[in-house]
């Protein structure tokens, strides 16, 4: 179990990094948890993320006078995925009643990979109404064309994100 939990660590600490900026981590991690997500800040930015049972992560950066989102990934067996890289892809999102929202296709990633091979993938900013989208979303799906790169069940979402807004609200 500890090593289980050292290598769980060591996945989240990066994401965390890339999330809210090394200084929140330096400044002991996250402040709170909502509804799993962990919440994090720094002195521009509010953010949360939620590592999944399949060590996968996904997590949400906003900045409140930008009113702008930016959605994080991981996803270890994208290898074709290279350092560097900058690929655009469809971010799907799928609400309660089944509808498919599609406003986010060809949005533009920037992909890091760590020293274990796991790909992190970083979009541009989002302007408005994303962050508003997230938090109705039940799925977050990420494509490639027709190759799904990763879907992610967004529950608890909804009250993460109206932390995170809380949170970027007080920053300015």
């Amino acid at each position: 179990m500890r090593s289980a939990s050292a290598a769980w660590m060591k996945a989240l600490v990066p994401l965390a990094a890339l999330l809210c900026g090394a200084q929140a981590v330096a400044q002991g991690g996250a402040y709170k948890t909502v509804s799993g997500w962990s919440i994090y800040r720094n002195e521009t930015h509010c953010s949360a993320y939620l590592m999944f049972e399949n060590r996968e992560a996904v997590g949400f950066t906003y900045d409140a006078p930008g009113r702008s989102t930016r959605v994080v990934f991981t996803d270890a067996n994208a290898t074709t995925l290279r350092d560097g890289a900058s690929p655009s892809l469809d971010v799907l999102l799928r609400y309660p009643d089944g509808t498919v929202d599609h406003s986010w296709a060809r949005t533009v990633f920037m992909v890091t990979v760590d020293d274990d091979g796991r790909r992190t993938l970083t979009s541009r900013w989002l302007g408005p109404p994303s962050l508003d989208s997230f938090k109705k979303a039940s799925f977050v799906g990420f494509y490639d064309g027709d190759r799904q790169i990763g879907v992610f069940s967004l529950r608890g979402t909804a009250a993460a994100l109206q932390e995170v807004e809380r949170c970027a609200a007080g920053l300015r």
